[in-house]
């Protein structure tokens, strides 16, 4: 293999654990602020009953 093949093959796989953990900490955002979300809706209903 040349130096350009693994250099891109180098270049690749920061790339593909790049994209790993930007998935992962996407995941860890979205379920924060599903968590926000249904809390919202929690107090905004107890705030309504009072």
């Amino acid at each position: 293999m040349d130096t350009i093949a693994i250099e891109n093959n180098d270049v690749l796989q920061k790339l593909a654990e790049t994209n790993t953990r930007l998935m992962i900490e996407n995941a860890t955002l979205q379920a924060t602020v599903d968590a926000l979300g249904k809390r919202i809706v929690e107090l905004t209903n107890d705030k309504e009953q009072a």
